[in-house]
Order: structure tokens, then sequence, then C-alpha cells
């Protein structure tokens, strides 16, 4: 399973940061913010110590033991939708008030973690939005394939940077393993993106 944690964090009108566009950093930062500015994303590697990884990452399995639908990390045939809370084919899942369990306001609340957004914001002053939690399970046949899902989470009716979205893996995951596809350079089309699919009758594209 790659547990995956997401969050959103949307800068304040009064912060220094207020009205901040991405793709218009200045300077050398010389840590993570670099890569931010330059590729539109960044890895930070060891946002949270394996010890307390691991234990986030069990919390979730008994999580969804504790349904009592028959789900067993220790048995992953019981990974079927017979034996699971509602959980998509993106391994989403977005219901049960689950983005307010404790292990979710730890993980977002980790030092490691929260310090990322302090210092891409100028403060410590940061709002939440709630995404989900990500349940993968490899080799799942009963749900229907998961397809690509190009979007941003940006709003395309305010153009510019104003959502800095975090994904927090748990487990350890390799270049074979599925998970997060980010497009190098994709935050300097936000706004080219967003016009290209304005008006479509799908609104997949966005969020």
């Amino acid at each position: 399973m790659g547990s995956i944690q997401t969050e959103t964090i949307i800068d304040q009108p009064n912060s220094k940061a207020a009205g901040l566009k991405l793709y218009a950093l200045q300077g050398s930062y010389g840590d993570f913010r670099d890569d931010l500015a330059r590729d539109g994303y960044a890895v930070i590697k060891g946002a949270i110590p394996k010890d307390r990884a691991d234990g986030y990452a069990s919390a979730m399995y008994s999580y969804l033991e504790d349904f009592g639908l028959g789900f067993d990390r220790n048995d992953l045939s019981t990974a079927t939708e017979e034996h699971l809370p509602i959980i998509n084919e993106k391994g989403m899942c977005m219901n049960y008030g689950l983005a307010h369990e404790n292990f979710m306001w730890d993980i977002r609340t980790e030092a490691g973690v929260r310090e990322v957004f302090e210092k891409v914001y100028g403060t410590e002053d940061l709002l939440v939005s709630f995404d989900a939690a990500n349940f993968t399970f490899p080799n799942r046949t009963d749900i229907p394939l998961n397809k690509p899902w190009p979007h941003q989470d940006q709003d395309p009716e305010k153009p510019g940077f104003r959502c800095l979205q975090g994904l927090v893996n748990l487990l350890s995951n390799g270049p074979n393993d599925g998970g997060l596809i980010v497009c190098k350079g994709g935050h300097l089309l936000s706004e080219e993106f967003h016009d290209a699919f304005r008006g479509k009758e799908t609104r997949i594209y966005q969020w």
C-alpha cells in the first residue's frame, strides 16, 4: 500500500507572499525552493522520520481494518471493494471524515511538512484545505482501470500561483511503483492550460 496524504495550503491575503507567482520567484534560495521555482515541484526527502512514517502507515492500515469489513493488512487478497470502505480507482478515500483522523492531523503538523509551506509563503499563518488519503494496493482487478488525470491544482478563474499542494509518501516506493506523476515546467503553462479547457463539459482538468 502506498500511503499518501495530501494537503493544499492557501496563502493568506495579509502574508508577505500574497499574490506570489511561483514562476516569478527570483534569486537563489539554496534549498527546495529553487527546484520549486524552476520545475513547478520539489521533492523533500526525510520530511518525516521513518519510525513515525511507519507508525502513520500502520494507523492507516488499522483505519481500514476497523471498518470490520474483513480487510487484513497481512492478506492482500482482502484488498477488494467487498472488504474496504469506498476508495476510488485512483486510491483516493475522501469520505467518512477521514481528513480529520488523528493520524491525518499528525502528518500535517509534522515539522518537516509544515515548515516547507512556511518557507514558501513566508508566514506561519497558514490555511489548510483537506483533500484525501490515498490507499494504493497493487494489481487490483475489482475496480476500474486507473487512467491518467492531467490537471492543475490552481483556481482556473484566478490566474497565478495561489495553492501549493503537498503529498506525503509514508512507505517506500520506487520507479516501478505507481503513484503521482508531475509535469516538469507545467506551472509555466497553467493559465494556457486552463484557457484551453475552459467551457468544456468535463471539469476533470481542474483541481
